[in-house]
């Protein structure tokens, strides 16, 4: 036998190598199951990033309607001047 023939035997009786083997297996198992979580929590972001942005884009369609319509209302000529609050309120105090 040569020498390399003697460690042969040693090598795959040593506890060791399979403590190692063990410790990698599970590191792997570990980093397996972050990143599967980590693929799922990027897949329900990805789902509520969309669900926002059509809430935001509604919400803008909404915003731009209500300006067009104050818009139009402001267009609209008043037979009395509108009066500030101010104005009014001391009126009210004085009695008319």
């Amino acid at each position: 036998m040569t020498h390399e023939d003697d460690e042969e035997p040693r090598r795959w009786s040593s506890p060791r190598p399979y403590s190692v083997i063990d410790q990698v297996f599970e590191r792997l198992t570990t980093l397996s199951s972050q990143l599967k979580s980590a693929v799922e929590l990027s897949s329900t972001l990805q789902a509520q990033h969309a669900t926002a942005q059509s809430t935001i884009s509604a919400l803008e369609s909404k915003v731009t309607a209500l300006e067009e319509l104050v818009h139009a209302q402001s267009q609209v000529s008043c037979p009395v001047e509108p009066q500030p609050i101010m104005l009014l309120t001391m009126e009210i105090a004085n009695g008319f």
